[in-house]
């Protein structure tokens, strides 16, 4: 009998000495039109944070990205109402917004048509399709918010955008306070959701971009050098492994406290109270910029009479530092700490805690200070009969 084997390839391999052809699809996995449009439109809404943006870095729970994200939609929804009047968009308005739904007057900028036959019917089909762009994303009308929620697609962080008049600042210290009034766990509205980090401004992480926008993050709270003074030398970038976040509290250089009579023009037009401050950096899934890079970079800005303090500055300078973007903020030392560097379970627990024990009753079996022992009771009404 004749040895039944499969046709080889010219290469005498199994798999014909070539591999198949990879037909574009997202590693090699076949994907279907629907996902095709899902990848188009989550890229037409924007999945990265571009220089420029401001918002708020949240960190949460692993493998519960969109539980928080959910949690921090609603929260924002709350604040942003009762701080800055903006009415949260209907959840019909999100679903139509996340879907591949397109709104009833998406199709409006198409001329008008001869009105025959057969223009009728060919309107009438091309109006129950969904419009595409370029990239084949739906067209959809906007949705009416001030935040937007951005995932990055990285385990345990994403990014909320803001738009004006919201305060990135403002708001992730009122998220905070609200948990801070917290009295029973019923009461929580987040339980997925770590740590807020608020960013003002944002820029491309190189050297360069980061000395510009912490200038123009830090002028409005600190006396600045001059520009003449800005450039210093700096060590050679160390190489960062892992993608774990780091945070380190980074003193300021000697050159930064040294005296220097020019102060920018913006700085001496009013007088700026001699603030102490400290910087506090966190970075994720970068490895182009070391920490004392950046810290130099930041505090060589600062002039005095600002002095640092480590342990309980007036103001303290958040840096973020996520794969090719920089941000930084500048928040009150004392509400930094007050609440839990803005760690919003660490703040939630300790309101509990604190509200338990409030409420704990006393034990029976404590003796107030108040109330007079048996013995002391017997001696005193020993002085009153003695007396009488």
């Amino acid at each position: 009998m004749t040895d039944n084997k499969r046709k080889e390839g010219p290469g005498g391999g199994q798999r014909g000495g070539q591999n198949k052809k990879n037909k574009g699809s997202h590693q090699g996995r076949w994907q279907t039109p629907h996902q095709k449009n899902k990848m188009a439109n989550l890229a037409a809404m924007g999945n990265k944070v571009d220089a420029g943006d401001v918002g708020i870095w949240v960190t949460c729970q692993r493998k519960l990205e969109k539980k928080a994200m959910n949690e921090m939609i609603s929260i924002c929804d709350e604040l942003c109402e009762k701080l800055y009047g903006i009415i949260p968009p209907t959840e019909e308005e999100k679903e139509r917004y996340f879907s591949n739904k397109p709104t009833q007057d998406a199709d409006k900028d198409s001329e008008d048509e001869d009105e025959d036959i057969e223009a009728s019917i060919k309107k009438e089909l091309e109006g129950m399709k969904p419009a595409r762009g370029a990239a084949g994303a739906v067209k959809k009308k906007p949705l009416r918010t001030a935040f937007l929620p951005i995932n990055l697609g990285c385990e345990s962080v994403f990014f909320i955008r803001t738009h004006a008049p919201v305060d990135p600042v403002q708001l992730a210290l009122a998220i905070c306070e609200d948990a801070r009034t917290c009295q029973r766990p019923r009461e929580r509205k987040s339980r997925y959701i770590n740590r807020l980090t608020p960013v003002s401004g944002t820029s491309k992480a190189t050297e360069t971009a980061v000395v510009s926008l912490s200038r123009d993050i830090l002028g409005s709270v600190f006396k600045l050098r001059a520009n003449e003074g800005t450039q210093q030398e700096t060590p050679a970038p160390e190489s960062q492994e892992g993608t774990e976040a780091t945070e380190t509290i980074a003193s300021s250089t000697e050159s930064a406290e040294s005296s220097n009579p020019t102060t920018d023009k913006t700085a001496a037009k009013e007088e700026i109270p001699a603030y102490t401050y400290a910087i506090r950096t966190s970075k994720r899934n970068h490895n182009s910029l070391s920490t004392n890079t950046v810290v130099k970079s930041v505090a060589g800005q600062v002039s005095l009479p600002h002095k640092v303090n480590l342990t309980s500055p007036d103001k303290m300078v958040l840096i973020e530092l996520f794969r090719n973007i920089t941000g930084i903020s500048v928040v009150e030392g004392a509400d930094f700490e007050r609440l839990r560097k803005f760690n919003l379970d660490s703040i939630y627990k300790l309101a509990l805690d604190e509200a338990a024990a409030s409420r704990k009753p006393a034990d029976p079996g404590s003796v107030d200070a108040s109330t007079p022992t048996p013995t002391e009771q017997e001696g005193a009404d020993a002085m009153v009969s003695g007396g009488v």
